[in-house]
């Protein structure tokens, strides 16, 4: 993983191939090795809106988007990366500028038969607030797989965004990428609502992962 990498002093940010504990199937992760001490092993990122996040499920099972630039690394790879709890960081940036994080620890992600439930951990550090564990428990869903537990329609569908959704969310970090304030789009955007609630839509977003400390 990243931190190991880190450790052996490939300290760059940067492309590297891991094998996740399986060296028959390795794959390539895009590891940040400058925030708060380096090893974190980034799922996923979004920056400028290029990337189309309104998928369906088979594009965010095998992951899409470019490892240097915007993506979803896929949650088959996730599962892999999360079989034992980690550390997830998300960081957050609004379209003034600012910047704020979330920290949770135990974080993992299930197998492809459970619908890769999340397990979100406990929110132990951060300004941003904690708009991941109102999902813990949930199975993820896309616009084509509704997993949720709104029986009166699909949150991927109605909100845009492929998530761990339970009816429906307080983060959605897959929605519309909508440039900031969006009062007439409610939920659809780039949630984090703990920060800056259901009309805002996030500018920059990035999820990682960390086995432990450098």
């Amino acid at each position: 993983n990243c931190l190991e990498l880190f450790n052996k002093g490939d300290c760059y940010d940067g492309v590297y191939r891991i094998d996740a504990g399986n060296q028959s199937d390795p794959f390539e992760v895009y590891c940040d090795q400058s925030t708060d001490g380096g090893g974190w092993t980034i799922l996923q990122r979004r920056f400028d809106g290029k990337e189309n996040f309104i998928r369906k499920w088979c594009d965010y099972r095998h992951g899409f988007g470019n490892l240097s630039g915007e993506f979803w690394l896929g949650l088959d790879k996730i599962h892999r990366l999360t079989s034992s709890p980690v550390t997830l960081r998300v960081d957050l940036t609004a379209a003034d500028g600012e910047k704020r994080f979330a920290q949770f620890e135990g974080f993992s992600v299930g197998n492809a038969t459970i619908k890769y439930r999340l397990t979100s951990g406990i929110y132990t550090a951060g300004t941003a607030g904690d708009s991941l564990s109102f999902s813990n428990g949930a199975m993820f869903s896309t616009i084509d797989q509704d997993n949720d537990a709104w029986a009166a329609s699909s949150c991927a569908q109605e909100f845009k965004g492929a998530w761990w959704h339970k009816s429906c969310h307080e983060s959605s970090l897959n929605g519309m990428y909508r440039n900031g304030s969006h009062p007439a789009h409610f939920a659809d955007g780039v949630i984090w609502k703990s920060w800056k609630d259901y009309t805002y839509s996030m500018m920059e977003t990035k999820m990682m992962i960390r086995t432990g400390r450098p």
